[in-house]
């Protein structure tokens, strides 16, 4: 009896979701979005998700065009409903092809919390706090804050200002304001992420500087000033007095991400 070719739509279907994720994770470290969503050290485990993609979509192409006997589908009863369970992956790779790829801004920093303005008293508790960069900082005449050591250095500043004050420091971030903050005054800010985009935190340092009110928030600025002490809501935090400040354009790469431990 001749086998006969039958259309195996299931298999269509999964083809395309494989080939659609394959093509997306491709495009995403193409062009280096893809830490735009999660960690650099994690890059990898995404470039090996592609390769096992590959197999799987192979797999599921050949299987598009079945060649059976006609007596091997003649009591095959197939439930259309099982193919309701594709909707979640269609829906998921729609969005992510359709809905442009847009970074956190200052909008969403007051809904985050900002750990800049946390109060600098000193507790036993900070005794066991890992503090990688804390000689390399306290041996430099100038604290260059750069992507890499960012959330380091914001943690040294607010959680052991009495170490840096009186130090120069070089800065970047974008402007937001915290309610009660003097006309003076902004917050210089940029995303920390440990893991991925989800658990993206807003560290920051408060700043003084005479026009502080001409940058609006989510400005992008590049500052240099000395580490001092100053009064927020009554509390004790660290801060930066501004000597320069230079408007820049936002950076291809926005976040910052903690030293790999």
């Amino acid at each position: 009896m001749r086998k006969r070719i039958t259309f195996n739509s299931d298999a269509f279907v999964r083809s395309v979701i494989l080939l659609g994720f394959a093509l997306l994770f491709g495009y995403l470290m193409i062009t280096g979005q893809i830490t735009l969503y999660i960690n650099p050290r994690f890059v990898s485990m995404a470039e090996l998700a592609v390769y096992l993609l590959i197999p799987l979509l192979i797999l599921q192409t050949v299987k598009i065009f079945d060649a059976h006997k006609p007596a091997e589908s003649s009591g095959c009863c197939h439930s259309h409903s099982s193919r309701w369970i594709y909707l979640p992956f269609i829906a998921t790779l729609l969005l992510a092809f359709l809905v442009p790829t847009n970074s956190l801004d200052a909008q969403l920093v007051a809904n985050k919390g900002l750990n800049s303005k946390a109060s600098s008293k000193a507790g036993p508790e900070l005794s066991n706090i890992a503090r990688p960069l804390a000689q390399e900082l306290s041996q430099s005449k100038t604290i260059q804050v750069n992507d890499k050591n960012f959330a380091e250095v914001m943690s040294e500043l607010q959680l052991f200002p009495a170490d840096y004050i009186g130090k120069e420091i070089t800065l970047t971030g974008f402007v937001f304001r915290s309610s009660g903050l003097m006309p003076n005054q902004l917050d210089l800010v940029r995303y920390v992420i440990s893991c991925c985009a989800a658990d993206a935190r807003p560290f920051g340092v408060l700043c003084e500087l005479k026009d502080a009110d001409k940058y609006e928030d989510g400005k992008w600025l590049q500052i240099q000033g000395i580490v001092q002490m100053g009064k927020y809501e009554d509390q004790t935090v660290s801060m930066v007095k501004v000597v320069t400040a230079k408007e820049i354009k936002s950076p291809g790469d926005p976040y910052v991400f903690p030293l790999a431990q």
